[in-house]
């Protein structure tokens, strides 16, 4: 809680508005609730980077781990969107193979 509090002042400062600070600072928001579990905080906190900054390095690992999020969930059909997501937009994401393999495994669980 102490380490989001901080990185939601960085996110606060008007100087940091929409800059990569800002969108690798709400990314570890997600973190330290992923880290800790909480699947859905998680989610809807990568969701936020994705949403909220236009930086592809930021997006693209919001999206990855928002499928993983969803995994978490037992969401299978949404994982396999999200990393369809994540392979159309950010095709040079480092990302994408990883994604590819986790998509087919979320059909298959989600019996498409």
């Amino acid at each position: 809680p102490e380490a989001r509090e901080a990185l939601a002042r960085v996110i606060a400062d008007p100087k940091a508005y929409r800059t990569e600070t800002a969108a690798k600072s709400q990314f570890l928001i997600a973190e330290t609730y992923f880290l800790q579990e909480k699947w859905q905080d998680a989610f809807l906190a990568y969701q936020k980077v994705y949403a909220s900054y236009a930086y592809p390095e930021w997006q693209s690992a919001a999206l990855m781990q928002s499928g993983k999020c969803d995994e978490q969930l037992g969401h299978w059909k949404e994982a396999a969107a999200t990393f369809a997501q994540l392979i159309q937009e950010f095709p040079q994401s480092p990302f994408v193979e990883d994604a590819r393999k986790r998509q087919q495994q979320a059909k298959q669980r989600a019996g498409q």
